[in-house]
């Protein structure tokens, strides 16, 4: 994805040398809801080693439609300005932990 660091609301977190996790999330969504405390406790713990974001789809909806998301929650990881994998859906905490991991 070319263009992501064009959308000047996740740019900050695309440098590259950087590690990031942006959590796309929409108000009216239990899903989100269900992983938002295990986003924040994991970023509590990996807050030194990298960026976590949460961006609301519903007051964002053009960077949702630039980064082609349909669906909500969507965690995009990112490491040196790059796009690494996507994830639609809760992940337990070990497979969220495993995907960080896997970019640090």
């Amino acid at each position: 994805m070319e263009n992501i660091q064009k959308i000047p609301i996740i740019d900050q977190y695309l440098r590259e040398g950087t590690i990031a996790v942006i959590d796309f999330y929409g108000n009216n969504c239990p899903t989100c809801r269900m992983l938002a405390p295990l986003f924040d406790s994991l970023s509590q713990q990996y807050g030194e080693k990298m960026s976590f974001a949460k961006i609301n789809i519903d007051d964002h909806m053009n960077v949702a439609n630039q980064l082609g998301i349909k669906s909500v929650p969507t965690l995009i990881f990112f490491k040196d300005g790059r796009e690494m994998e996507r994830h639609v859906g809760v992940l337990s905490r070990g497979a969220f932990q495993k995907k960080i991991e896997t970019l640090i």
